[in-house]
């Protein structure tokens, strides 16, 4: 069983890039809260970033993107158009 966790209940609709912002995510979704990350067509810039750090990316795995976004859903959605602002308010 797990245990219950002071953020359990909660949903957090995540649209932020870069360190800050991803670090907070996951911290919320360790405390139990559901984050649901939503990413541009073109993905979150940091799926490539790991490569300028010299780590190894590739076949989906990037060390320093899974860190920042451990324990979160992620989905990509276009929010310029109608539909993908639709989606994100019924979120």
């Amino acid at each position: 069983m797990e245990k219950d966790l002071p953020l359990r209940g909660y949903k957090v609709i995540e649209l932020a890039t870069v360190v800050a912002a991803p670090t907070a995510g996951r911290l919320l979704a360790e405390f139990g809260a559901e984050v649901i990350k939503i990413e541009p067509p073109s993905g979150d810039p940091l799926r490539e970033i790991g490569e300028m750090h010299m780590l190894p990316i590739g076949d989906g795995n990037n060390p320093m993107f899974d860190t920042f976004n451990t324990g979160k859903e992620l989905t990509s959605i276009n929010l310029k158009s109608p539909e993908g602002y639709n989606i994100l308010r019924k979120c």
